[in-house]
């Protein structure tokens, strides 16, 4: 059985209080006839109380899980009436759990989440909040930021390249990782911009040495301000033969770089090699 379960945006604490208020019937309690005034200030208390508990982290929240208070829903012969604010008033009110979260799906706000008891009234209400609240402030139909759900995509990418026989998502890799680019391509944090790097030895392992110089190409767009797609390409070309085409890549790497800069980044003499050569070139 599914939990009946709300996570409920609020523009304001006030919106927030206003509505828990309305769902405790606490209202009940503050419009009654001939109410003292000390009476509706000790209501007041005992319910910013209950703020105070509810925006507490969960560990230290006792109405995050009031269920546990009570042994199979059973609250037990008490003897009066709970106040609507205490545990057993809110267990008594059909609420299973109730507490705050300050970002909910990467979204900082004033988020309230309830989980509805499975009885009539837990039901009622949970059935009233789905009818009744703006849809646009309920967490289910607030969707997640593009960048949050482009890096999602990126860590399927590197879980997928990471797994099993990644040769045979090779393409569907290359259009995810193309998609992110265009569409966000501030998505590419640290952790994920080599992909493009693992993708192009995975086409090469492939013998698709097109698609592994796409990889790079893509890569080096992403970081503008880096020669190495440049020169692990320069590598690739150059074990195949194509030593114009190594020049012409090499140019487009180092354009800026002093020969001692490109020296201390070699790492095999091959290619120190290759960037010797450039030294006679007519730029």
């Amino acid at each position: 059985m599914s939990k009946l379960k709300v996570v409920i945006k609020f523009d304001s604490t006030e919106e927030r209080n206003n509505f828990i208020v309305n769902l405790l019937k606490i209202d009940t309690l503050l419009n009654q006839d001939n109410l003292k005034r000390k009476e509706r200030e000790k209501i007041l208390e005992g319910f910013n109380n209950f703020i105070k508990m509810i925006e507490q982290p969960r560990k230290g929240n006792p109405y995050y899980k009031p269920y546990n208070t009570f042994y199979y829903g059973y609250v037990g012969n008490i003897g009066y009436q709970p106040k609507p604010w205490t545990q057993a008033g809110v267990f008594l009110n059909g609420i299973r759990s109730i507490y705050m979260v300050y970002q909910y799906k990467y979204i900082k706000g004033i988020w309230l989440c309830i989980e509805f008891r499975n009885n009539n009234i837990g039901k009622e209400k949970y059935y009233w909040i789905l009818d009744n609240m703006p849809k646009e402030k309920l967490g289910e139909n607030i969707p997640l930021p593009n960048k949050i759900k482009c890096r999602k995509r990126l860590a399927r990418v590197l879980e997928v390249i990471n797994g099993y026989n990644p040769e045979r998502y090779a393409d569907e890799l290359f259009s995810i990782l193309l998609d992110v680019k265009e569409k966000m391509p501030s998505a590419y944090t640290k952790r994920y911009i080599y992909l493009w790097e693992d993708l192009a030895l995975i086409f090469n392992s492939m013998d698709r040495f097109d698609k592994c110089l796409e990889c790079y190409e893509n890569l080096a767009s992403l970081i503008p301000n880096s020669s190495d797609p440049y020169l692990n390409m320069g590598v690739f070309l150059s074990n195949r033969g194509l030593i114009k085409e190594v020049i012409e890549c090499y140019k487009k790497g180092l354009a800026g770089y002093t020969f001692l800069f490109i020296l201390r980044k070699m790492k095999n003499e091959e290619a120190v090699l290759h960037h010797s050569l450039l030294l006679f070139i007519d730029y």
